[in-house]
């Protein structure tokens, strides 16, 4: 272990949407930061991994330049293979602690971020990161911060130090000593009318909760010598103190309280929060009321020279997209009565009757609606619109494409196909329209590879080499080549009618 981080077994490969700069810009835009989003931008993920967000965010944007730093010589190693065999060159990967890294060895940034590792670090050496990341951080370059955080963590915090500390009595990997730790820990916690269980009614869940997860997730996780949940001024003071500012939460339902709090709820807040304004304070209450475990946090560095004017319209250079269709009201119809904002104000109306049947410049959208409310009125409407889902963010407008016999993969979509048929949940599939990456169910990757490969034989013994458990959309598991080949003739018609002109939509398969 270096620097309080756990090498011996490789931490589980994962997608991260939130640091997408597409998302980050989005969300930086709504919240009322000046700047333009640019498709050519430097950025670098701090403590990487094996890469899978970095890598496949390069291949969204083949004009911008990545960079991945991690200190596990494993991590970087799986890194680079899949770079490489997935055809994807503007990524570089770098083996370095982090905390000891020069942020003169990479170009001025424009993003940075920070995953899961930031938790893992003591307070001093959470301040040094904060302070590296600062350095090599352009003037209104952009950092996603994600990491446990209090009071949500707080019931685990006993268990998970008793579990360090007993995981550290045994030799082993890692993986297996923190599994047989909480295990003994949760066989304990089963005895009935245990006092622990009467003051911590939660923790229990906690542990089956850790105890389905990866064994290797929870020894990145959980054991680490400075694992803690800190509280979230105390990670806006330390970026404060290195000069960048807390600007909004990654996560658009977090920014979009309290409107979307029921209306009791929003009282109350209103009333604790009625009495300070610090917006970190009310960023704490926020907390306390949904009862946070992690954040995803946006910090960006101010630039020179004076705020009051706007140098760039807002949302410039992103596009806006309408997920309700024409049908824009029953969803907000649902939410009626179990939100605090009017969701049938004329803005929200305005906003999805321009997005019912098109892609809008984000700008335009802007400029519209802030004639009609105002520019504050019309992002807090957008934001709320992002929470409940029924907009989003791209990099260039759909566009309507036809149904095509057979789409054309590219080498990182192909690459992508084969390796991932072993799993079997979504798995994300990058995409330059949107600037971000698509989840595709394993039903959609099974027939998808059949149309990558020369023949139904061919897929099919890539489907077994790799043990994916494909199954209709009836729930049935295809277990032959018969049954392969029936379940093409059934469901491929409709999935190349329907499922792939979406996709294509999305910037899939061309």
């Amino acid at each position: 272990m270096q620097a309080g981080y756990t090498t011996d077994v490789p931490f589980p490969a994962t997608f991260a949407p939130q640091q997408a700069p597409i998302h980050v810009a989005a969300i930086a835009a709504l919240s009322g930061v000046d700047g333009a989003f640019d498709d050519s931008f430097a950025y670098c993920d701090f403590g990487c991994g094996e890469g899978l967000t970095v890598a496949l965010l390069a291949a969204c944007y083949p004009q911008a330049r990545f960079y991945g730093v991690d200190v596990n010589p494993a991590h970087i190693e799986a890194a680079r293979a899949f770079a490489k065999g997935c055809a994807i060159d503007n990524v570089d990967f770098i083996e370095a602690d982090f905390l000891a890294f020069e942020s003169g060895a990479l170009p001025p940034l424009d993003y940075a971020a920070i995953s899961g590792v930031y938790s893992w670090l003591p307070a001093e050496k959470r301040r040094g990161l904060a302070s590296i990341v600062s350095s090599g951080l352009k003037a209104g370059g952009a950092c996603a911060v994600q990491y446990r955080c209090m009071p949500g963590v707080a019931p685990r915090i006993a268990t998970d130090g008793l579990a360090t500390f007993l995981a550290a009595q045994s030799s082993g990997a890692s993986s297996a000593r923190i599994v047989t730790a909480l295990g003994a820990i949760s066989n304990l916690l089963g005895a009935p009318d245990l006092p622990f269980n009467r003051v911590n009614p939660t923790a229990r869940d906690y542990l089956k909760e850790q105890l389905a997860a990866d064994p290797n997730y929870l020894a990145h996780d959980v054991l680490n010598a400075d694992h803690a949940g800190v509280w979230f001024h105390q990670v806006a003071a330390d970026f404060r103190a290195s000069g960048l500012d807390f600007v909004a939460q990654l996560r658009p339902q977090m920014n979009a309280c309290p409107d979307l709090f029921e209306p009791q709820l929003a009282q109350r807040f209103s009333l604790a929060a009625g009495g300070y304004d610090d917006p970190i304070a009310g960023q704490e209450l926020i907390n306390i009321a949904v009862n946070a475990g992690s954040r995803w946090d946006l910090f960006v560095k101010p630039r020179s020279g004076s705020t009051e004017a706007r140098r760039t319209p807002p949302l410039r250079r992103l596009f806006v997209r309408g997920l309700a269709g024409v049908d824009h009201r029953a969803p907000r119809q649902a939410l009626s009565g179990r939100v605090t904002v009017d969701l049938f104000a004329p803005v929200y109306d305005a906003a999805l009757d321009m997005l019912a049947s098109e892609d809008v410049a984000g700008e335009t959208l802007m400029e519209k609606l802030a004639a009609q409310a105002s520019e504050t009125t019309a992002r807090r409407a957008l934001m709320n619109l992002l929470a409940i889902g029924l907009i989003g963010f791209s990099a260039a407008p759909s566009i309507e494409t036809a149904a095509i016999a057979a789409p054309a993969f590219s080498a990182t979509e192909r690459r992508l196909l084969f390796e991932t048929l072993r799993y079997e949940k979504p798995q994300p599939f990058p995409s330059r329209r949107l600037g971000n990456c698509v989840p595709l169910p394993l039903r959609d990757r099974a027939i998808l590879a059949s149309m990558a490969v020369d023949s139904v034989e061919a897929a099919w013994a890539l489907i077994e080499e790799k043990g994916a458990s494909v199954r209709t959309a009836g729930g049935r598991e295809i277990m032959s080549l018969e049954r392969f080949k029936a379940f093409l003739s059934e469901e491929g018609a409709d999935f190349r009618a329907q499922r792939l002109p979406a996709l294509l939509r999305l910037g899939l398969f061309q």
